[in-house]
């Protein structure tokens, strides 16, 4: 019985493990601004690894949630410079801009899509970096008149597997006004 019973017992914790590896957790982003549901295992980026890794991007205007290993990150930009709001006028403009920004980019997606009930500029792409490619899937969006950027990126060997995560992490995408907190 108990040959029999041990084996079982292994391929049951066996297929558990990926079901706890799947499991969300809600955070709060930007000072509360934005709410998205992440992967457990993402935690804030230390702040000489966030410097190392994200040079040009400020820590007043965004926050950066990253893997162990640092191989997967989360990200929420949200710039002081102003932005048009109306994205799907804009988009077009915007999609010339990150074709030059990432001029040597295999890129997968570049559409207009929704999240939270608003109109968002969709780019899925890859990039070359020295220990391979790099996978981006990012929804940029206005808000108050400024420009709300949410990425998804992942390298390394897991990056197959983070990058399936990205779809529901960007789709969770919240954006919490006076009138949602009230509720």
């Amino acid at each position: 019985m108990l040959r029999r019973l041990l084996p079982m017992t292994l391929v049951l914790l066996f297929l558990a493990l990926p079901c706890r590896a799947e499991e969300r957790r809600p955070v709060s982003l930007l000072h509360g601004l934005v709410s998205l549901e992440v992967p457990e295992e993402l935690s804030p980026l230390a702040a000489d690894l966030r410097k190392a890794k994200f040079p040009d991007l400020p820590a007043e205007d965004s926050d950066v949630l990253a893997s162990r290993d640092g191989s997967a990150t989360v990200a929420a930009h949200w710039p002081q410079t102003p932005f048009p709001d109306d994205m799907p006028t804009a988009r077009p403009a915007l999609s010339m801009e990150m074709r030059e920004l990432y001029p040597d980019a295999r890129w997968l997606r570049d559409e207009l899509v929704t999240a939270d009930g608003r109109f968002c500029a969709r780019f899925e792409f890859e990039t070359a970096a020295p220990d391979g490619p790099i996978h981006n899937d990012m929804l940029i969006l206005v808000h108050e008149g400024r420009m709300l950027i949410i990425s998804v990126s992942a390298g390394g060997p897991s990056r197959e597997r983070w990058m399936r995560r990205s779809e529901e992490i960007l789709q969770s995408l919240r954006i919490i006004t006076d009138s949602s907190r009230a509720k």
